[in-house]
């Protein structure tokens, strides 16, 4: 009894709604990336696909925080403020999240050339395998036996989506087991934004993260000698959504959503984008969805709804006071 009401004063705060639609939001926004990957690819490698999301994103924001500085207006003077300035574990964590995210990427739209975009999503959709792994490993994070529960149920149905893919042949290894390193990096990824979190904006963070892949995956194209820029106007439209859509929109408010909630349980929600992003290649590529479709759907809603109800899904109030304004 105390636990429910201890769980629902939690939820009570006017925040919530605000941060819970951030989530959804960033979930159906990077539910699209292989969709956009698998465009690009027609005509752009896939390191330089990656490059040209983060340079698009780099652009982006800054055009975005120029333009807000010029007209956003100031009746009354501000008083001045010490300039910024991180700490060298906060840009060792930049640099790393940066690498991670460059490297996580560029494995997983080489994957996509592998392999189908529903196999290469339920693969990379054991990410929150890996969140719970590292954490514990390297943070001494716990979580509780509910939360457990719920995440084996959530990624059962992954697996369960995508069970004749996973077991049809073994011609597509290759894709799969880059799918599979691309998921054990990027399970990494909230704990370093949470991280960051303390000191730094969302917005920041999602500007900084991609200066740094920029520059990681500029050296890998040009040793490929793969094109560096698109040509034709569909792979410019799909690196630019991957940058708006997927990068600015679905990291940023990703980050976002994790203000209130555990990086376990940002990283299990993604668990909805391989349901979403088989749904998208259905209509997009006409790949096939089956009842173990919707009955993996099924699964993946019902543990991410159990995750919800433990103590590991929404971090305590000081924890959240303690964290850097949006």
């Amino acid at each position: 009894m105390l636990y429910r009401i201890g769980l629902r004063q939690q939820w009570s705060a006017p925040v919530e709604m605000g941060v819970i639609l951030s989530l959804i939001i960033s979930l159906v926004a990077i539910s699209f990336s292989p969709i956009f990957i698998r465009l690009s690819e027609g005509e752009l490698s896939p390191y330089s696909t990656i490059f040209n999301r983060f340079w698009i994103a780099t652009v982006a924001i800054s055009l975005w925080n120029w333009t807000s500085a010029i007209l956003r207006p100031q009746p009354v003077p501000l008083p001045k403020r010490k300039p910024t300035s991180y700490s060298f574990k906060a840009i060792a964590l930049l640099l790393s999240l940066g690498t991670l995210l460059s490297i996580s990427l560029m494995l997983w739209a080489w994957s996509l050339t592998q392999t189908s975009v529903a196999n290469s999503a339920i693969i990379h959709s054991l990410t929150p395998i890996f969140t719970a792994l590292w954490g514990w490993l390297f943070l001494r994070r716990r979580i509780d036996q509910k939360f457990l529960i719920g995440m084996a149920i959530a990624v059962g149905g992954t697996l369960v989506i995508g069970f004749h893919d996973l077991f049809d042949t073994g011609s597509h290894l290759q894709g799969d087991l880059g799918a599979l390193l691309s998921a054990a990096l990027l399970g990494a990824y909230p704990w370093i934004v949470e991280q960051l979190k303390i000191k730094m904006s969302s917005k920041e963070i999602v500007q900084a993260c991609s200066l740094v892949g920029m520059v990681v995956a500029l050296p890998v194209v040009l040793l490929h000698g793969d094109r560096l820029l698109p040509d034709s106007i569909e792979a410019w439209f799909s690196v630019l959504c991957l940058a708006i859509i997927c990068q600015i929109i679905g990291l940023g408010l990703g980050a976002k959503a994790l203000k209130r909630f555990s990086a376990e349980f940002i990283s299990t929600c993604h668990l909805l984008t391989p349901v979403l992003s088989s749904i998208s290649a259905w209509i997009i590529f006409g790949e096939i969805l089956s009842v173990d479709n919707w009955i993996g759907f099924s699964c993946v809603l019902g543990g991410i709804y159990i995750t919800v109800l433990s103590r590991s899904a929404v971090k305590p109030q000081e924890t959240v006071n303690s964290l850097a304004l949006e």
